[in-house]
């Protein structure tokens, strides 16, 4: 089903999201922490100025731990290592340095009292025992690359339009590596979850289930899309929640639940005990019973340069520089949980 978003041949960069004026971003100590630039930017809500503060070496990447923010940098003293520093009231102080890592490094995550740095072939794990390395077992996909850690696994999520994308797990302690999918008819592009034709967007804990986790879905290409909320718990992959919209396709044969076009999802993160989605037309809170409130998306005031809304309780959003009435408007929208 939907064969036609297997079939196109044309460009994806034409069409594909703006880059969004945060490169990484986190919520700690009170501020919104950006990375823009290879500087650190933070906010605080009703701040008119924002605070920049350089750590000698260009910022890659940010993660919280422990309410304080925690930043990856290139090593200012050798030009094939990384450095972690941590914030805390006194400033920014250097925690580790990871020789001969180069560029090659993914992302920076922040699990519980762990440091994860994810390059293209390890996982480096700081903690109180020292620095400790793992070798990935496969290769990354290509595509956009989204990521979440937890005690045992790092989910990616894969990010290649229309030529899908799909979810991965890498095991902690050896490396290996799993895809997770599901294709429950069978059918080209049948989901919940399925790599050949689902860019995965975005990846958070399920609130009421904590063992598991909830990617979001979204494609829009041309003039149709799809979507849903999927969550993984161990083997079992469903689907939580779609919206469809539109008019039905003309395929008569096709199913009643796949008949129509669907509401791409471009952002998730967890709250106390639901979801928050950012879909092509709002924001949905998702509840455990699978229905969802949807609101606007806000306005976003300029604030020195950043375009940035406080006004959704338990988010922070940072707009890119779409108009409003551009389809893929929400696509550079950064979600930031608070």
């Amino acid at each position: 089903m939907r064969w036609f978003l297997r079939i196109s041949v044309m460009a994806t960069l034409a069409f594909g999201p703006a880059l969004a004026w945060a490169d990484e971003a986190v919520f700690a100590d009170g501020r919104l922490w950006t990375v823009h630039g290879g500087e650190v930017v933070s906010l605080a809500e009703g701040e008119a100025q924002a605070r920049r503060e350089y750590l000698g070496a260009p910022v890659i990447s940010l993660c919280r731990q422990d309410g304080h923010p925690v930043a990856l940098a290139l090593a200012s003293d050798s030009p094939d290592a990384l450095r972690i520093h941590k914030r805390d009231a006194d400033g920014w102080t250097a925690q580790a340095t990871l020789p001969e890592v180069g560029k090659e490094e993914v992302a920076l995550l922040c699990v519980g009292d762990d440091i994860v740095v994810v390059t293209e072939k390890d996982l480096i794990t700081i903690d109180d025992a020292g620095v400790r390395k793992v070798a990935l077992q496969a290769k990354f996909s290509g595509g956009r690359h989204t990521f979440l850690g937890t005690a045992d696994d790092i989910y990616v999520g894969y990010d290649m339009g229309e030529w899908g994308g799909g979810l991965q797990a890498i095991r902690r302690s050896d490396g290996q590596v799993r895809k997770i999918e599901k294709n429950k008819s069978g059918d080209l592009c049948d989901g919940p979850l399925n790599g050949e034709c689902d860019p995965v967007n975005a990846i958070a804990i399920v609130p009421w289930k904590p063992q598991c986790v909830a990617v979001a879905v979204g494609l829009s290409h041309l003039n149709s899309s799809h979507g849903r909320i999927v969550t993984v718990c161990g083997e079992v992959i469903d689907s939580h929640y779609a919206r469809q919209f539109g008019e039905r396709y003309a395929n008569r044969a096709l199913p009643e639940d796949e008949a129509y076009s669907t509401i791409p999802f471009y952002g998730l993160i967890a709250g106390d005990d639901s979801l928050l989605a950012l879909g092509m037309d709002g924001l949905y809170r998702i509840s455990s019973d699978g229905k969802a409130t949807i609101l606007p998306i806000p306005e976003f005031p300029l604030i020195d340069g950043m375009r940035v809304s406080f006004n959704i309780p338990g988010v922070v959003l940072i707009g890119g520089t779409r108009n409003r009435d551009d389809v893929y408007f929400a696509t550079d929208i950064v979600m930031v949980p608070r």
